[in-house]
Protein backbone atom coordinates (compact mmCIF):
# COMPACT_ATOMS: atom_id res chain seq x y z
CA UNK A 1 0.00 0.00 0.00
CA UNK A 2 3.00 2.77 1.02
CA UNK A 3 4.72 1.70 -2.55
CA UNK A 4 0.96 2.40 -3.78
CA UNK A 5 0.68 5.78 -2.30
CA UNK A 6 4.28 6.92 -2.42
CA UNK A 7 5.21 6.11 -6.41
CA UNK A 8 1.86 4.92 -7.99
CA UNK A 9 0.32 1.87 -9.14
CA UNK A 10 2.03 0.73 -12.07
CA UNK A 11 5.27 1.09 -9.74
CA UNK A 12 2.89 -1.05 -7.13
CA UNK A 13 1.97 -3.41 -9.88
CA UNK A 14 5.82 -3.81 -10.92
CA UNK A 15 6.62 -4.56 -7.37
CA UNK A 16 4.13 -7.28 -7.08
CA UNK A 17 5.55 -8.72 -9.90
CA UNK A 18 9.00 -8.23 -8.72
CA UNK A 19 8.11 -10.22 -5.51
CA UNK A 20 6.29 -12.85 -7.08
CA UNK A 21 9.87 -13.63 -9.15
CA UNK A 22 11.12 -13.52 -5.85
CA UNK A 23 8.50 -15.96 -4.26
CA UNK A 24 9.30 -18.20 -7.29
CA UNK A 25 12.88 -18.45 -6.95
CA UNK A 26 12.28 -19.45 -3.25
CA UNK A 27 9.65 -22.09 -3.46
CA UNK A 28 9.38 -25.58 -5.34
CA UNK A 29 8.02 -25.94 -8.78
CA UNK A 30 4.95 -28.16 -7.36
CA UNK A 31 4.38 -24.69 -4.96
CA UNK A 32 1.80 -22.48 -5.88
CA UNK A 33 1.78 -19.16 -5.59
CA UNK A 34 -0.94 -16.82 -6.50
CA UNK A 35 -2.57 -13.14 -5.80
CA UNK A 36 -5.12 -13.25 -3.25
CA UNK A 37 -6.33 -9.38 -3.08
CA UNK A 38 -5.27 -6.25 -4.21
CA UNK A 39 -1.80 -6.27 -2.41
CA UNK A 40 -1.88 -9.77 -0.92
CA UNK A 41 -0.02 -13.20 -1.56
CA UNK A 42 -0.97 -16.62 -1.07
CA UNK A 43 1.28 -19.60 -1.32
CA UNK A 44 0.62 -23.04 -1.43
CA UNK A 45 2.75 -26.00 -0.75
CA UNK A 46 2.51 -29.36 0.30
CA UNK A 47 4.76 -30.16 3.20
CA UNK A 48 5.44 -31.88 6.24
CA UNK A 49 3.86 -29.81 8.96
CA UNK A 50 4.05 -26.40 10.09
CA UNK A 51 7.28 -25.95 10.46
CA UNK A 52 8.37 -26.28 7.04
CA UNK A 53 5.54 -23.83 6.04
CA UNK A 54 6.80 -21.56 8.33
CA UNK A 55 10.49 -21.89 7.47
CA UNK A 56 9.67 -21.61 3.57
CA UNK A 57 7.41 -18.43 4.78
CA UNK A 58 10.79 -17.00 6.43
CA UNK A 59 13.01 -17.96 3.35
CA UNK A 60 10.42 -15.71 1.33
CA UNK A 61 10.29 -12.90 3.28
CA UNK A 62 13.98 -12.33 4.27
CA UNK A 63 14.08 -12.88 0.22
CA UNK A 64 12.07 -10.15 -0.18
CA UNK A 65 13.62 -7.85 2.07
CA UNK A 66 16.57 -8.27 0.57
CA UNK A 67 15.58 -7.87 -3.34
CA UNK A 68 16.52 -4.22 -4.12
CA UNK A 69 13.39 -3.07 -6.21
CA UNK A 70 13.33 0.51 -8.54
CA UNK A 71 10.90 3.04 -8.84
CA UNK A 72 10.62 6.32 -10.16
CA UNK A 73 14.56 6.17 -10.74
CA UNK A 74 14.93 5.11 -6.88
CA UNK A 75 15.81 1.83 -4.45
CA UNK A 76 12.69 0.94 -2.76
CA UNK A 77 13.03 -1.31 0.43
CA UNK A 78 10.01 -3.39 0.69
CA UNK A 79 9.13 -6.04 3.33
CA UNK A 80 6.77 -8.76 3.67
CA UNK A 81 4.40 -9.65 6.36
CA UNK A 82 3.22 -13.03 6.74
CA UNK A 83 0.09 -15.24 8.51
CA UNK A 84 1.01 -19.00 8.06
CA UNK A 85 -2.04 -21.99 8.64
CA UNK A 86 -1.50 -25.73 8.15
CA UNK A 87 -4.91 -27.31 6.15
CA UNK A 88 -6.06 -29.64 8.62
CA UNK A 89 -8.09 -32.87 7.52
CA UNK A 90 -11.76 -31.81 6.76
CA UNK A 91 -11.12 -28.26 7.15
CA UNK A 92 -12.61 -25.99 4.14
CA UNK A 93 -10.51 -23.56 2.34
CA UNK A 94 -12.72 -20.79 3.84
CA UNK A 95 -11.72 -21.73 7.51
CA UNK A 96 -7.94 -22.14 5.93
CA UNK A 97 -8.06 -18.56 4.59
CA UNK A 98 -9.28 -17.54 7.51
CA UNK A 99 -6.70 -18.77 9.55
CA UNK A 100 -4.34 -17.72 7.16
CA UNK A 101 -5.70 -14.04 7.16
CA UNK A 102 -5.88 -13.79 11.78
CA UNK A 103 -2.06 -14.61 11.51
CA UNK A 104 -1.57 -11.72 8.98
CA UNK A 105 -3.13 -9.71 10.57
CA UNK A 106 -1.31 -10.00 13.98
CA UNK A 107 2.16 -10.46 11.90
CA UNK A 108 0.74 -6.72 11.08
CA UNK A 109 -0.13 -5.92 14.24
CA UNK A 110 2.99 -7.53 16.16
CA UNK A 111 4.87 -4.55 13.88
CA UNK A 112 4.98 -5.53 9.83
CA UNK A 113 8.05 -7.92 8.17
CA UNK A 114 7.49 -10.72 10.50
CA UNK A 115 5.90 -14.18 9.97
CA UNK A 116 3.24 -15.46 12.64
CA UNK A 117 1.53 -19.19 12.55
Amino acid sequence: KQVNDEHGHLVGDDVLKRVGEVIRSVTRKEDLAVRYGGEELAVFMRCSGLPAAVDLAERIRRSVEQFKFRGNNADLSVTLSGGVAYHMAGESLDVLFARADKMLYEAKRLGRNRVVA
